[in-house]
């Protein structure tokens, strides 16, 4: 009587948990779909909203600029809901290219601006290649969406991104450029690259080592620096030896960045480190996009220079 009596305490106390379960999905499930439901609003301060309030389903409380919990918190979110994560997906990608052509025909403000960077995070994180179109668009905003283009594969990104590499705009070749070289590390690019794509990539890269623009070689010497073929030495040593750009520091101290760039990575290259982490001081020349504020999207991002004047 006393074992059965255990027996059914136990089944009743998994049943009890079984149905607690169950019903905390019932509640996330339902909270999603309010939020799917606001995201497909006409303004954009009801898309945040509703977007947030998918991030707040799954972590319990407000984001409050955590934006490191963005990937984590929406994957665990269609892990919970697989039923919803076609549909998730979908409606993420849409609101993007909505809150991408918002943002080129309006003024946006401070807060539109930090919820467009969340949204490219978490776009950039769900690795579907429905995403490259909408990130693309925006590639030059910086590496959230230079590395979520990486992450789709050259097999996917490499062809856009090449047509980039002779766009008019410096802050898009830039973009294309940096995206190129990223597409060479296996770190953030899943996918082997072909023989085929690692020639065109170094084409690209190469000839963009005498871009008119100085930041736009210091991205494309970076790139070659990833590459140890035997050519990419000399040229980086001509680089770092006639690279005619040049600006004064405010100690007056004339300095050449692009041949600084090109030292550094040719130690690098001679010491057979491909791929090298790239070392120039970012903070001497660069400026920060927008919408860029928060530390980790400005880590290894770099931008235009500062006018010398």
């Amino acid at each position: 009587m006393i074992l059965t009596g255990v027996v059914l305490l136990a089944l009743s106390t998994c049943g009890t948990e079984l149905d607690a379960q169950e019903l905390a999905t019932k509640n996330k499930r339902a909270a999603v779909d309010s939020s799917l439901q606001l995201m497909r609003t006409d303004t954009w301060q009801k898309r945040s909203e509703g977007f947030y309030g998918l991030l707040r389903a799954q972590l319990g409380v407000d984001l409050n600029g955590a934006s490191t919990k963005i990937a984590p918190a929406l994957q665990a979110l269609m892990r919970e809901v697989p039923d919803r994560g076609f549909e998730l997906t979908t409606t993420l990608i849409d609101v993007l290219r909505r809150e991408n052509a918002f943002s080129s025909s309006a003024q946006t403000t401070a807060e539109f601006s930090s919820y467009h960077g969340d949204l490219v995070l978490a776009v950039a994180s769900l690795g579907d290649r429905r995403a490259l179109s909408p990130l693309v668009d925006i590639l030059e905003t910086g590496n959230l969406a230079t590395r979520g283009v990486a992450r789709l594969g050259a097999s996917a990104a490499l062809v856009p991104v090449l047509n980039l590499v002779k766009a008019a705009s410096d802050s898009k070749r830039n973009a294309a450029i940096r995206t190129l070289a990223y597409l060479l590390d296996p770190n953030i690019n899943p996918e082997p690259v072909t023989q085929g794509q690692r020639a065109e990539i170094k084409e690209a890269l190469v000839r963009a080592t005498s871009d008119v623009t100085p930041f736009v070689r210091i991205s494309a010497i970076e790139g070659v620096s990833r590459l140890s073929d035997p050519d990419v030495v000399g040229l980086l040593r001509r680089l770092s030896e006639t690279d005619p750009y040049s600006t004064i520091e405010e100690s007056g101290q004339v300095v050449f960045p692009v041949r600084e760039a090109a030292k550094r990575a040719l130690a690098s290259s001679a010491a057979g480190k491909a791929g090298a982490q790239r070392t120039i001081p970012r903070d001497r020349y660069l400026r920060v996009p927008k919408w860029i504020t928060r530390p980790d999207d400005t880590a290894n991002w770099w931008p235009p220079f500062r006018s010398p004047n």
